[in-house]
């Protein structure tokens, strides 16, 4: 297809040269009529080569192919325009070619082009179903009564260019068997599930339908992109784009990511070349769209990615905002590891009529993933730099995938220098690092030359990596839900991980809260842990804190005091 695309741009580009040269030839010479006859023959010529880049009739044959399809237009052009071979030379030549418009094909609800339905079906039983959601712990709200997951890729009828992105996966995870079929019919979605639950594929597979047919051209650089994704951190953007570029490497789609941090100019300069799929942060988003770089008025697939994230850094505002600027008759999806009450209302106001998938909780609270080996260690501060340093010769053998989570910058600069002068060969990934160090740090680990990674929360969500196998907190972040997904860096796409986090008596505030995540996930609770309490302190306001227990035991009661 490719090739014969190629083959028609280039028979317009020569047809327009002999055109030319015909017409000059015809000016210099207005009487003779084979001059004049020449030039309307490469007209129509021309005019037979736009039809057939446009609704790709083109063959292997070359410009014959080309000569054919005009003489098939001819006739029929013939009765739709009164042409008179006996007007004067002069009248002729004064009527100067016109360019046609090409017409975009219709967008229906569900897509594809001119409102056809891409047949996709479940071939799963109910049985089959009933079994998969019981497993999963699967609950939907306002989906259709027909409605069945995509329990297997050959479900999936999408051509095979399109399916490049999952040849190395058996079976789709839950979030991708519930979101794909209702995503495919037009639907909005809100999906609730835990972190490295597959999410960035879910939402990038079944937007190939709604934006494959439209070709790049100059009226798609001037509208901007079909598809917006948004994202919270850079980590995640990058690597959002990197499963966006694989799934379009097969069918001539650009996707085009916008991050603090990066080259500006390069940015600016990508977007003159056209592209489809727009993965950005709100905050480098809103500076391009109040520079009149970007244009979010075509958008027909919206996509908020990791949305309680997006909100506790927030976001809030400049979503809403950039929301604002997408057409209306959008399609959109947002996806969260959690569904508090501020995600609710964000969804309230961008989603319309949607079908909320929750996969395990109803994402109230967070639950860690169960496929992670949790281990907490109680231990004093001063001990912990020993203690990594003999986890590391436990855990990593030099070439397994190792990240080791720390909770500031200069923490992490010191434990990377550390683990450094005892002949371990790390990097690290920081807020005190420039974007291309990060980056290219990053690009290491993945690729495995240096497969120990030390880390902030920068990190914590994003970091999609295969086959990261152990996860070691050596300090206890600020927040159980930041543990939560720190862990879910490994054990993803269906692997099982191992995590070891050291606690100190400075984190006692949030025992309790870990305490509930290791009973919800069945890990074991160390006698140290609760010994610090299994109370939680939840705030209702941001000076006062509303104080309760959160757990089964009864009350004590009260004792009563007897004065004389």
């Amino acid at each position: 297809a490719d090739q014969r695309w190629f083959s028609v741009m280039g028979e317009i580009a020569e047809l327009r040269k002999k055109m030319k040269k015909a017409k000059e030839e015809w000016k210099a010479n207005k009487d003779d009529t084979k001059l004049r006859k020449k030039f309307k023959k490469l007209k129509k010529a021309l005019k037979a080569a736009k039809e057939a880049k446009v609704k790709g009739k083109v063959s292997e044959g070359g410009a014959g192919s080309v000569a054919a399809e005009g003489k098939k237009t001819e006739k029929k052009s013939n009765k739709k325009r009164k042409t008179s071979d006996s007007a004067t030379p002069v009248l002729a030549a004064s009527q100067k070619p016109q360019k046609k418009k090409q017409k975009t094909k219709k967008i229906s609800k569900n897509g594809t082009p001119n409102g056809s339905s891409s047949a996709t079906k479940s071939s799963a039983s109910d049985a089959e179903i009933k079994a998969f959601r019981q497993e999963h712990k699967i609950k939907l709200e306002g989906a259709d009564l027909d409605h069945k997951p995509f329990l297997s890729f050959s479900d999936l009828n999408f051509p095979s260019k399109y399916k490049s992105a999952i040849k190395s996966f058996k079976n789709p995870t839950p979030i991708q068997a519930e979101a794909w079929p209702i995503a495919l019919r037009g639907r909005d979605i809100i999906g609730i599930a835990a972190t490295g639950s597959g999410k960035t594929l879910g939402f990038t597979l079944p937007c190939l339908p709604k934006i494959a047919h439209i070709k790049l051209g100059r009226s798609m650089r001037e509208r901007g992109p079909l598809m917006l994704v948004l994202s919270p951190t850079r980590e995640l953007a990058m690597q959002t784009q990197e499963v966006a570029v694989q799934v379009c490497a097969g069918c001539g789609l650009r996707s085009v990511c916008v991050i603090g941090g990066g080259n500006k100019w390069k940015m600016a300069t990508e977007f003159k070349q056209g592209y489809h799929i727009l993965v950005a942060t709100p905050g480098r988003l809103q500076g391009f769209i109040r520079e009149g770089e970007i244009s979010l008025g075509k958008v027909i697939y919206a996509v908020l990615d990791e949305a309680d994230r997006m909100l506790d850094e927030g976001f809030g505002p400049s979503v809403r905002e950039i929301m604002s600027q997408v057409s209306v008759n959008r399609q959109t999806l947002l996806f969260s590891a959690t569904w508090p009450q501020e995600v609710k209302k964000l969804g309230l106001e961008l989603v319309r009529k949607p079908v909320i998938i929750f996969i395990g909780d109803r994402g109230e609270k967070l639950v860690a993933n169960k496929r992670v080996t949790q281990t907490i260690e109680v231990i004093d501060e001063g001990m912990r730099d020993d203690r990594l340093h003999a986890l590391l010769k436990k855990y990593h053998n030099g070439k397994n995938r190792v990240i080791v989570f720390c909770l500031y910058k200069k923490e992490a600069a010191r434990v990377e220098s550390m683990l450094r002068r005892r002949k371990w060969k790390c990097q690290s990934i920081h807020g005190n690092k420039s974007q291309p160090e990060r980056t290219a740090a990053l690009g290491r680990f993945k690729e495995g030359s240096e497969p120990l990674l030390v880390a902030t929360d920068v990190a914590a969500r994003g970091l999609d990596v295969d086959d990261v196998e152990v996860v070691l907190n050596y300090a206890f972040p600020l927040t159980v839900e930041d543990y939560v997904h720190r862990i879910g860096r490994t054990g993803r796409a269906g692997k099982s991980g191992i995590s070891h986090t050291f606690f100190t008596k400075n984190n006692k505030a949030l025992s309790g809260e870990l305490i509930q995540v290791l009973n919800q996930a069945g890990a074991p609770v160390p006698k140290d842990l609760l010994a610090f309490g299994t109370g939680v302190k939840r705030k209702k306001h941001p000076m006062y804190g509303d104080h309760y227990r959160h757990d089964d035991r009864p009350m004590p009661k009260a004792t009563r005091i007897v004065f004389d």
